[in-house]
């Protein structure tokens, strides 16, 4: 018996074989191809060591969530667009994404990071000593780890006769090489270890005093016992500007806060802080909850290394990878994108090291056949300045990610143009808005964008982006970019 294929069925046989038919973009349009060239070689990027690459990758599904894309047949990914492809640059943010695939491809989307507290066995609801052991959750937070706390009173401790000792020493390489000390003092250059606590950073809120003369007011959040900054700032005339110097005292490892502000009504400063020897802030403040939850500490906090044979007692899990890979690349954080570095090390030889990270970078792109002969990786942030990759690495990521079984979360945690992360405020009112998701990069006179972009025909475009040494404004580098991701998804063939 012959089955007759109903109309619907054939039109949608034709449908899906039109679709996979769709054939690539072999070049830019003379008028895209001039707007990339203005943008690359104007008067911005003068005398600024410039590299650019476009490469087409698939027929965009709008349809469909994450990144779904049909293949072109025949099946090429044609470069578009090539300016110094292979020079090595400082990427600064832009080494997240190799951190961020190489994490996704090495642990998967559903990977939980822990939290342990280890003891020996308790006699009549007493420990000697208590051990809490980081596992390299970079987003463990204050609620979080008072939770812990009530979780090992939940447990049966009630008296803790020795100390609460912090091992955070999964990690290492609390600052990786080519970070500066200044670096170290502001909340983009926090501590990195095994354990991290409110991303190891506190904020600080200056205030003038009532009356010229006086101490100004200074708080911070979060709030601990640990966490006592240095108030050396005084009230100063109302028609003065603010002076405010920020330092650490090198005794104490405490912020320091000096200098003088107007007597205005109203007025504050903030500013960001690292909080010093995270390890000892992470055991006191455990401590602080574990009280509060109603288990007696004699002792005082500590740092050390938890014995073999202690039991764990207590577990706080991580959100998935897929979900914590989207505060890493949204918000640009270089705390996380450290920790997932040495995660990456430890993962690889048991060796939580920075060079071990490199290493395993490394593997990940010897894997997809990614040439890393030009590159240099000292971290896994981009804030190191010895940094150096180049936009054909960088596209090579961006296409084997593409094709990646995690690719939908991949792309989805990179920043979208005019909509969320360090993109939010970038490109608005324009077609890349909502059709950009692409990662930033900023240092001080160093900015990049790398991503992917659906442009006018729906065509998948992936894009890298890098200036170094430009002598403009960042703004006006960040302007460069925007065209350039502006022009592409305004392109239509």
């Amino acid at each position: 018996m012959v089955k007759r294929l109903s109309s619907a069925w054939l039109l949608s046989i034709l449908l899906c074989a039109a679709a996979w038919a769709v054939e690539p973009p072999l070049a830019l349009s003379p008028e895209v191809k001039a707007e990339l060239d203005a943008a690359v070689t104007g008067a911005a990027m003068a005398d600024a060591s410039v590299t650019v690459l476009v490469q087409a990758v698939g027929a965009y599904d709008a349809g469909a969530a994450g990144l779904n894309f049909l293949h072109y047949q025949p099946r090429e990914r044609p470069v578009l667009y090539s300016h110094n492809p292979e020079l090595p640059l400082i990427p600064a943010s832009n080494m997240k994404i190799l951190t961020g695939a190489a994490i996704l491809d090495r642990l998967g989307g559903e990977y939980q990071f822990f939290t342990t507290v280890r003891a020996a066995p308790a006699v009549d609801g007493t420990v000697e000593n208590l051990w809490l052991v980081g596992g390299g959750d970079p987003a463990l937070d204050l609620a979080q780890l008072r939770q812990l706390a009530e979780s090992v009173r939940a447990a049966g401790v009630t008296r803790v006769s020795g100390s609460v000792i912090c091992d955070a020493h999964r990690y290492r390489d609390k600052f990786p090489e080519g970070w500066t000390e200044d670096d170290t003092l502001w909340y983009y250059g926090a501590e990195v270890w095994g354990i991290a606590l409110a991303r190891n950073q506190i904020d600080v809120t200056v205030r003038p005093g009532d009356a010229v003369g006086e101490p100004a007011e200074v708080s911070f959040s979060p709030e601990s016992s640990f966490v006592r900054p240095i108030n050396r700032l005084t009230t100063g005339a109302e028609g003065i500007t603010a002076s405010i110097e920020w330092s650490r005292d090198p005794a104490t490892g405490q912020t320091v806060v000096s200098g003088r502000v107007p007597l205005r009504v109203g007025a504050s400063w903030s500013q960001g802080m690292a909080v010093a020897n995270v390890p000892l802030y992470c055991a006191t403040v455990f401590t602080d909850f574990l009280r509060d939850a109603g288990v007696t500490v004699e002792g005082g906090p500590d740092v050390g290394h938890w014995p073999v044979g202690a039991d764990e007692i207590a577990r706080f899990e991580s959100e998935p990878l897929r979900v914590s890979l989207r505060g890493m690349m949204k918000r640009s954080d270089n705390l996380w994108a450290e920790m997932y570095n040495r995660e990456l090390g430890y993962q690889l030889n048991r060796d939580g090291s920075a060079a071990s990270g490199a290493q395993a970078v490394r593997e990940f792109l010897a894997k997809f056949g990614i040439d890393d002969s030009l590159l240099t990786i000292n971290d896994g942030s981009g804030l190191s300045r010895r940094d150096q990759l180049t936009a054909q690495a960088i596209m090579g990521v961006l296409l084997a990610m593409a094709d990646h079984p995690m690719r939908d979360i991949f792309y989805d945690s990179l920043p979208v143009a005019g909509v969320d992360g360090t993109l939010a405020s970038r490109m608005k009112g324009t077609k890349a808005e909502g059709n950009v998701h692409a990662k930033t990069g900023s240092l001080t006179g160093r900015s990049s964008l790398s991503g992917y972009v659906v442009n006018a025909s729906g065509d998948l475009l992936a894009v890298s982006t890098m200036f170094n040494d430009f002598k403009v404004s960042a703004g006006e580098a960040r302007g460069v970019s925007n065209r350039i991701f502006e022009a592409l998804a305004n392109w239509q063939r």
